[in-house]
């Protein structure tokens, strides 16, 4: 390969030949669910601009399943393992938007206008957040080249992804405490439908085991750790990915939170009405 790998334990490894069946099977679980998203997504009852990130990560999945198939197959070029780190570090974030949108969706009929407000910040933080997070993905994908041979870069990398993942932790964390309180009706006027409710603590119960596996793949410091197992990868990670990715084809979101969405809109207009409205 022409060049000194970094010192800390790339995420998901090198693949080898042992990688090459777990990736082809989810490489098929992904293709398999991308048309149920992609009819989601156009069907009349179902559509809903929030399942476009869902399955664009599907794409994204199918890709990083192709590419690790590649790379166990011996094609160890810099720009295959490049490929395979961005698809993983920036593609994550994309699914944790989808979540945050279905909180406020879940919340916002069953609280006050005081705690409406309240819901309203900590849903722009999360979102902040997330864009950040994104930005300093960004900033992270165009040293990786240079991370590859050079200590210095590898550090200022491995530095971009610990912010990267605290900030996505901090996200799902707070949607899963969010989340939690809301299907015990905490601080509501009215509990929300346990369905409604429910399905958003499950969503974000699930994307915080992959968050998790994260956390602990970095604080690794060798291949030899047991996060760094090719089962305990595809398992806590890639499967609780997929699991969560598949819950979106589950129910009719705009059935199940028709309320929630209306206020959204409804609010999001009154903004937009309120900033454009030229002051005496």
């Amino acid at each position: 390969m022409g060049s000194t790998m970094p010192s800390h334990p790339l995420f998901g490894g090198i693949p080898t030949n042992d990688d090459i069946a777990p990736s082809a099977i989810f490489l098929v679980l992904f293709t398999l669910t991308t048309p149920l998203l992609f009819w989601r997504l156009i069907n009349k009852e179902t559509r809903i601009v929030l399942l476009i990130r869902p399955t664009i990560y599907c794409f994204l999945r199918i890709a990083t399943y192709i590419v690790r198939i590649i790379l166990a197959k011996g094609n160890h070029t810099i720009g295959v393992i490049i490929a395979q780190m961005l698809l993983f570090s920036l593609s994550f974030v994309v699914i944790c938007e989808p979540l945050v949108v279905l909180l406020s969706y879940n919340v916002y009929p069953y609280v006050t206008d005081e705690s409406r407000r309240t819901i309203k910040r900590i849903i722009s933080v999360c979102r902040i957040g997330l864009i950040i997070a994104i930005i300093v993905g960004i900033l992270a994908g165009t040293k990786t080249y240079d991370s590859l041979t050079n200590p210095d870069a590898a550090s200022l990398v491995y530095t971009y992804k610990k912010v990267s993942t605290s900030l996505i932790i901090c996200v799902v964390g707070s949607v899963f405490l969010t989340a939690l309180a809301t299907f015990f009706g905490l601080g509501l006027k009215e509990k929300p439908p346990v369905k409604s409710s429910g399905y958003v603590l499950l969503l974000s119960s699930i994307l915080s085991i992959p968050c998790a596996y994260r956390v602990a793949q970095l604080a690794s410091t060798s291949y030899g750790d047991t996060v760094n197992h090719i089962a305990t990868f595809y398992v806590v990670n890639c499967l609780f990915e997929w699991i969560y990715i598949t819950l979106y084809t589950s129910i009719n979101i705009p059935k199940t939170y028709e309320v929630g969405i209306q206020i959204v809109k409804e609010t999001t207009s009154s903004c937009w009405a309120n900033d454009s409205t030229p002051s005496a």
